[in-house]
């Protein structure tokens, strides 16, 4: 199974009890006295910089001498974790030879470190992408394991990422100091400057931008951007971004290493999406006291209606062109008024669904920050919208599901509403949709059937059902089944997720859950650390708006068949997606469905 950080902290505690290794050279003596004081992460950083400074040969050699392949077989030799986790760390190009000699090494073994070493070169790779791209596109067709096999997997995606990322720049390019300043004045002109150009509500927002790197961390406020002694202790472990407090008042957190793209005034800018989109979430919508979205869920039906999809298409081509002008501004929105009301006559089950409210404004209020913040506070609404043009394709996307809809449906509308300059802020807080403030001020122009969208729109949805067919394995129907136990994820669980899949929203129980399919999934408990649900292939799991389990994450589903020990204290099992192992209550629901609540 794969490792997390905390697991390897944990880990590093037994390293008191283990005699390190010989090595011939005082640089790797220098280092495995470093790796012995697990507090003492200057002494890591040091000691593995002054080691590469030999090259990438030589710490080949003298690493491969002192930590031979054999030790990273099993975790009796904590070390080899440990050496893993530093050099992944710090990231050092140098390091690339020796994780590439170890893996073909362990070339066909049961190694459960071979999927760790490969992430290893998530950093040290980057300076050798081709190189390491090649090596794992082999190593791929000789080794079978499923983590190793999921492990080269994400490694190959990040890779092809990374390479796209470079007329931007990526994470080891950039001046952090340079980026934190880019990012405060982008950021000062929408939030403190000329706030209410964007929304009439102003909550005094801050953000804390902080580098895992150097352990560098800035407080950005009305009264400026300052540098904190330290990275505030309740901010010191692994995220994008996360929602926060910061002297008694809400900020949003974002972790400047896990973003990527150095142009400041784009979305390519990951770091400043974050700051403005997940920032309008919980300073604006959450202290203005938004109503809240009755039914509100994100995700894609399952399975997939072409029709919605279609009406919604035409209300997005009408509303993207009414902004660009290519058809007169009036008649547009006339059009996508008819789109709109056949969409909310005919499916008015979606109303309660979709997500134009809550992340269409979203949207709207980040990409009308970044206008603003590009061309300044004194800039007309003729100006902006023009900027936004421009940059149309770096904002917008075409939507390809019901989820994407609502962002850009959403965003387009409140875009429409500030062109017009109507007090529809304050409306939308009190539970009203963009789009039902913009069309009641329209009356429908009927408009007719559309061939070519409609056929791009059903081969879209045929595609995604096939996918999701595939990714769901069956659990929509498996999930009312007596012959399957649901099995509760604990929220106190540390939970490593790899990249999803989907968010599906089954229509046979629209109110009940959403399936989340991903490529992987690992939690563990730390209290416990015999217990585990650790995914071997797409696993899906899912939500539901209430069970018979506590603070739960979410649940997977297992066959009754696949588990070996099955009582009201102790569950274990496996199947050809997930194994499982962990502690806790057998409860049966009103329905006769069996559920089992992991402490």
């Amino acid at each position: 199974m794969l490792f997390s950080k905390k697991h390897l902290i944990f880990a590093f505690i037994a390293l008191f009890f283990f005699s390190g290794f010989a090595s011939a050279h005082p640089t790797v003596d220098a280092l495995d006295t470093a790796l012995t004081n697990s507090a003492d992460k200057k002494s890591v950083k040091k000691a593995i910089e002054e080691l590469m400074k030999l090259g990438e040969s030589q710490v080949t050699d003298l690493l491969l001498e002192a930590y031979p392949a054999d030790t990273f077989m099993d975790y009796s030799h904590p070390q080899s974790i440990f050496l893993v986790n530093a050099l992944s760390s710090h990231g050092k190009p140098e390091a690339t030879g020796f994780v590439l000699e170890t893996l073909n090494a362990l070339k066909g073994s049961n190694s459960p470190l071979k999927p760790l070493l490969i992430y290893c070169l998530m950093k040290a790779g980057l300076k050798n992408k081709d190189r390491v791209g090649n090596f794992l596109s082999d190593y791929k067709l000789e080794d079978t394991d499923p983590d190793t096999l999921h492990a080269i997997g994400v490694m190959m995606e990040f890779l092809d990422a990374n390479l796209s990322y470079a007329e931007n720049g990526n994470p080891n390019d950039v001046d952090v100091d340079e980026r934190v300043a880019e990012l405060a004045k982008m950021i000062q002109r929408p939030w403190y400057q000329c706030s209410k150009k964007l929304w009439s509500f102003n909550p005094n927002p801050q953000a804390i931008f902080i580098d895992s790197k150097t352990q560098q961390a800035w407080n950005l406020t009305q009264s400026g951007l300052q540098e904190l002694e330290s990275i505030p202790s309740h901010l010191t472990y692994d995220f994008k971004f996360t929602f926060s407090n910061y002297n008694n008042a809400p900020a949003i957190a974002v972790d400047l290493r896990k973003t990527f793209g150095s142009d400041p005034h784009y979305k390519g800018n990951y770091g400043l999406y974050l700051a403005l989109h997940e920032g309008f979430h919980q300073m604006y919508q959450s202290r203005q006291r938004f109503v809240a979205d009755k039914g509100f869920q994100s995700g894609s039906h399952y399975p997939p209606k072409v029709e919605p999809r279609y009406y919604r298409r035409m209300m997005y081509d009408y509303l993207k062109s009414a902004l660009k002008g290519s058809v007169d501004r009036f008649t547009a929105l006339s059009k996508a008024k008819y789109w709109y009301n056949k969409w909310r006559t005919e499916f008015p089950g979606e109303l309660s669904q979709n997500v134009d409210r809550h992340e269409g404004t979203a949207m709207y209020y980040d990409v009308l920050a970044v206008a603003i913040g590009h061309k300044g506070c004194s800039a007309s609404k003729s100006q902006i919208i023009s900027f936004i043009n421009k940059n149309y394709d770096k904002f917008f996307q075409t939507p390809n599901d019901f989820r994407d809809e609502g962002y850009n449906i959403g965003a387009l509308s409140s875009l429409q509403l500030w062109i017009d300059g109507d007090n529809w802020v304050n409306t939308v807080a009190q539970g009203k949709s963009p789009l039902e403030i913009l069309f009641s001020k329209y009356a429908a122009i009927s408009d007719s059937d559309n061939s070519m969208i409609r056929q791009e729109v059903s081969a879209k949805e045929a595609k995604e059902a096939l996918e999701n067919e595939k990714n769901l394995h069956g659990d929509v129907d498996n999930f009312k089944s007596q012959d399957y136990v649901r099995i509760a994820i604990p929220n106190s669980w540390n939970n490593e997720r790899l990249p999803l899949l989907s968010m599906v929203l089954p229509q046979s129980m629209p109110n009940d859950s959403i399936f989340i399919t991903t490529e992987g999934y690992y939690s563990y408990s730390y209290e416990n650390k015999q217990e585990f649900i650790k995914a071997l292939g797409p696993l899906p799991l899912f939500k539901i708006k209430s069970s018979p389990c506590d603070k739960s994450y979410g649940y997977i589903l297992m066959s009754k068949s696949d588990l070996s020990i099955y009582t009201n204290s102790q569950v274990s099992g496996a199947n050809q997606y997930a194994e499982i192992a962990a502690q806790g209550s057998k409860v049966t629901d009103k329905r006769g469905l069996e559920w089992f609540c992991s402490k």
